[in-house]
Order: structure tokens, then sequence, then C-alpha cells
């Protein structure tokens, strides 16, 4: 890591180079005072980080909540670390996948909407089946929960980039993750209280209720893919430097 670079020597795309140029002669303009007013103008920006604040945040609360839950209903702790590893190693499997077939084709909208979609579904599965002498179908749950959940996070992080280009990649995909914290925390201090108090099914309910609402925003998803536009537009050689620049202040007009 040492000798790892931050950025090759020359950009590898025009949307690379416009955003190497306005680093250089407008670095003050992609401070987080500046860029945060932007990013809660666009709506479509907005839609995705709640969508995913929410479904990501229902995955902390699970995974916080699951040994807890799991005790209730007099689950050996190896029957958790199960239930917890599968969510982990298939999630990691979902995101490789949707993160290959979304640099392939493109399609963020429809991937967003499978996997949330799909979260939503899981969810129905796992309220269901989550009881007493159901540790297979436990299994099953946490594997599809672990899927889709964990796939939103490559296909999120990309299409947050493409929608709010030329701004900094790091902003935008630090408050997306920031939202899912926020709402990470929210939910868990929801849901204990609920798990306490009434049942694991009131838990479970809950945490249905907020996906399903994540998955009817993100049918309204309708963000531009800004940075793929510009390099249709812009087939062949890499700009200039004086093009790069007059390509950057109409984009930035045109936000």
């Amino acid at each position: 890591f040492l000798f790892f670079q931050s950025k090759p020597a020359s950009p590898p795309s025009i949307s690379a180079q416009i955003q190497d140029k306005d680093e250089v002669n407008n670095e003050k303009n992609y401070s987080l005072r500046k860029v945060l007013p932007q990013l809660m103008k666009d709506k479509a920006y907005l839609n995705l980080c709640i969508c995913f604040g929410i479904v990501v945040g229902s995955f902390y609360a699970v995974s916080t909540l699951l040994n807890q839950m799991l005790d209730d209903l007099n689950y050996s702790t190896n029957a958790t670390v199960l239930v917890g590893t599968l969510m982990v190693v298939v999630g990691i499997v979902g995101a490789i996948i949707f993160g290959i077939i979304a640099d392939k084709t493109k399609k963020y909208k429809i991937l967003l909407v499978v996997c949330t979609a799909g979260t939503l579904l899981s969810f129905v599965f796992w309220t269901f089946v989550f009881r007493e002498d159901q540790l297979v179908a436990i299994c099953i749950g946490s594997s599809l929960l672990g899927f889709f959940m964990t796939a939103l996070l490559p296909i999120s992080m990309d299409i947050s980039v493409e929608i709010t280009f030329p701004l900094p990649e790091a902003i935008v995909s630090n408050l997306l993750l920031a939202s899912a914290q926020v709402f990470g925390i929210l939910l868990i201090g929801i849901c204990t209280p609920l798990l306490e108090l009434i049942s694991i099914k009131a838990v479970n309910f809950s945490l249905l209720l907020a996906v399903a609402l994540a998955t009817c925003m993100i049918l309204f998803f309708n963000g531009k893919h800004k940075r793929e536009l510009l390099e249709a537009q812009t087939p062949g050689t890499l700009h200039t430097n004086t093009n790069a620049d007059d390509e950057l202040e109409r984009r930035m007009d045109g936000n």
C-alpha cells in the first residue's frame, strides 16, 4: 500500500479528466459545505439515500438483534453463528454477482428494484419462518436476506456517483453510508424495546414495513446517468484541457 497510486498517470476517460481538472482548479468548490446543499436539492439522490439507508439499516438491526432473537427461541450459540455466517458469506457472493451485472449492463434502476424487492420478499419469508425448530428455514431466510441486502451496496455506490457527477465520489458515497448508519441506529433503537417488551414478531414486522416503504420509494427513482451520458456524447479521444474545463462548466450549469 505504500507504493499504491491514488490515480493513474493519465485520466482513463473524459469524465475522469474533467474531475481531475476540477480538483486542481476548483478544489474549494468541492468542500462538504458546498457539496451538501447541492445533494440535498437532488431528489434522485435523496430517494436513493433514504432507500439505501432503510434497507442497509434494517440489515444492521437484524445483525445486532440476531443473537438475542435466536436465544429467545432457545437456539444454541452454534445456531446463531451459523445463521450470521450464512448472512455474511452469501451476502458477499450476492455483492459480487450484482456488481458484475451492474458493470456489464448499466441497468442500475432495474437492479436497485430487484435487490430491494428481493430483500422485501426475503423479509416476508424470514418473518414467517422465524420460530422454534425451524433452523433450516431460518438459515435459508438469512442467506436470502444477505444475498439481496449486501448486493445493494455496490449498485447504490455506482449509481450514486453516476447521478451526482461531477461531484466528488468520496463525499457522495460517504453520505450514502452515513445514511445507513443513521437509519441503523434508529431501527435498532426502535426494535430493541419491541423485542424486550412485545415479541420477536413485532421486530420482524416493523423491519418488514420499513423495507416495504423503501421498495415503494425506489420505484420512483429517476436519476440520470450524467457521467455515462457525458461519455456517450463525447466519444473518441479525450478532451483537451480547455475543452474539459468548458465541459465541466456546462455540466455544472446544467445542475
